[in-house]
């Protein structure tokens, strides 16, 4: 999936030339071309406006998730992530805004933590910074999602997994929203309370570690509270 990973890489195009010199796919231009086409016939490659390069569908993320995702957290940013959360457990407003901080700090992306009368986010100028996120439409499109709160929190509860849910572009059924991705899952807290939480942001960002730093989040907080909640 190499097209894929040059676009996570922030490439907005891939050509058939630029593939062949970089990856050792051991195949001519001419070939990774016919190839190309095959993938876009298939739905998994749609054609740049820039040039005669291809960018990565949806589907195509989604298979790359599933198939090519370890996720993995590197073992000092894990005992790290660990620690911050263990040493904010007897407060709640402080769990809460350490779960924000924490999350959008490895995700580089918005941070939320949702309930069916409660939603908190955290992280926006992060996400501000990203050549995604350049167009204020494009912002704004995440803002009025965020604040919208009723909703956004029934729009997660239609999908939730007992996982980790991924939804990826137009999955999130938001036609501003088709360029971003989110991450999230249910983690038990206080008061016998659940919430959604996760991450809204581009969809290049690095599945892996996201995946991989939102279970962590999720199982510290299960060991955590285990007795005072």
């Amino acid at each position: 999936m190499a097209i894929v990973e040059e676009f996570m890489n922030g490439r907005d195009e891939v050509g058939s030339v630029s593939l062949a010199r970089k990856y050792d796919l051991n195949a001519s231009p001419a070939t990774i071309r016919n190839e190309m086409v095959k993938l876009m016939n298939e739905g998994y490659l749609v054609k740049s406006h820039i040039s005669s390069g291809r960018i990565p569908t949806d589907q195509a993320i989604r298979l790359y998730i599933r198939d090519h995702v370890e996720n993995i957290l590197d073992v000092i940013q894990s005992i790290q992530l660990n620690q911050s959360l263990f040493e904010a457990r007897f407060d709640k407003d402080q769990l809460i805004k350490k779960v924000l901080k924490e999350l959008s700090a490895f995700s580089k992306s918005v941070a939320f933590s949702a309930t069916d009368k409660d939603l908190q986010y955290y992280g926006l100028s992060t996400l501000m910074k990203q050549k995604d996120f350049a167009d204020i439409e494009r912002v704004k499109g995440v803002v009025d999602l965020l604040e919208n709160e009723e909703a956004f929190f029934n729009f997660l509860s239609k999908y939730i997994s007992e996982d980790i849910t991924v939804l990826v572009g137009y999955e999130i059924d938001a036609s501003d929203l088709y360029h971003s991705a989110i991450v999230f899952t249910k983690v038990p807290f206080w008061d016998s309370e659940e919430r959604l939480v996760g991450v809204l942001g581009s969809k290049r960002m690095d599945y892996a570690n996201v995946i991989a730093g939102i279970r962590v989040v999720r199982d510290t907080l299960d060991r955590s509270l285990r007795g005072w909640i």
